[in-house]
């Protein structure tokens, strides 16, 4: 399964620090263009919106996932990688089942960025983008005459 070797000291947990580091750039610069997006005077496509929100989402999740695994044993109650992305995205999506729950400091100080994240930046986007919905169709029925 995904990150099961992380206990060796064989340079993997290097190499998934590194991995960490440029998914954090990737995050960042993700973020920045949606932020671009959504604070822009262009009108999107409705296919400009819908993609952004389907490329950010699982990217922020997953990206979340990673954080919490490099962290050793910074979610009770997971067993597994898929554990912890399960976490993540119930997280994520501000749910929270209860069934598992960050036992560091670290792992709390991330799932509370990520609550964050996803309470208010990612539903932001999604409702700035349902707000904008007309306006694009009237948009796009423009182009079409």
């Amino acid at each position: 399964m995904l990150f099961n070797d992380l206990d060796k000291d064989d340079g993997t947990r290097f190499v998934v620090y590194i991995s960490l580091f440029f998914a954090t750039i990737l995050f960042a610069f993700t973020v920045r263009l949606v932020f671009r997006v959504v604070i822009s005077d262009r009108v999107f496509s409705r296919w400009e919106v819908i993609s952004s929100i389907l490329i950010l989402y699982p990217i922020t999740g997953i990206y979340f996932a990673a954080s919490y695994r490099v962290l050793p044993e910074s979610i009770s109650g997971s067993k597994s990688s898929f554990d912890l992305i399960y976490f993540s995205f119930t997280t994520l999506s501000t749910t929270g089942y209860g069934d598992m729950s960050p036992s560091t400091v670290p792992a709390r100080i991330i799932s509370m960025i990520e609550g964050f994240v996803g309470g208010y930046v990612l539903i932001g986007v999604l409702i700035a983008g349902a707000f904008n919905l007309p306006e694009i169709i009237r948009h796009e029925d423009r182009d079409r005459q």
